[in-house]
């Protein structure tokens, strides 16, 4: 059974719901059980999705004890950027590509335990952030993002420079 070169490789190119974690989770969940752990790539190119599904993933991830390589190109926002600093084998950028937090509240939480649950989720999201970037890094990244009100962008330098990745793409 010879294996093909796009076999282990998994792309993220859409916003993160449920029906389309399904799909990555099951992909995820097929590789590990045929073996072929060895060398995932996940190629990541989404402007997020939902909190709850972006941590099931990470989660996920995080209970496989897997090591992969995360590579974003395009545009890399919002949770999606947290499945980028994830990857724990090596974490590569395409040098055009857009990275940023999407800061501004989603207008369609409006009753008092959802917006508490939205806030617990936003800050088990941190915690699990804060873990895959050096602590000093991301300290001046909570400085950068408590001060805005808007979306914030980076460039596949401030980046590297951040810790939020480890080397782009020549």
């Amino acid at each position: 059974d010879k294996k093909k070169p796009l076999d282990n490789m998994i792309f993220i190119k859409n916003y993160v719901n449920n029906s389309i974690n399904k799909l990555i989770l099951s992909k995820i969940f097929y590789l590990v059980s045929n073996d072929s752990t060895s060398n995932i790539n996940i190629l990541i190119n989404s402007y997020g999705g939902e909190i709850k599904e972006i941590l099931v993933l990470l989660e996920y991830l995080d209970s496989l004890n897997i090591m992969f390589t995360a590579i974003g190109m395009g545009k890399v926002t919002g949770g999606s950027l947290f499945i980028l600093t994830k990857g724990n084998n090596n974490r590569l950028l395409y040098p055009n590509t857009m990275l940023g937090f999407q800061t501004t509240k989603d207008s369609y939480y409006n009753s008092e335990e959802t917006l508490v649950n939205y806030s617990n989720d936003l800050a088990r999201l941190s915690m699990m952030f804060s873990r895959y970037i050096s602590v000093r890094n991301y300290e001046k990244l909570q400085k950068i993002i408590s001060h805005e009100e808007r979306n914030i962008y980076f460039s596949p330098k401030e980046a590297i420079e951040l810790g939020i990745i480890d080397k782009i793409i020549s």
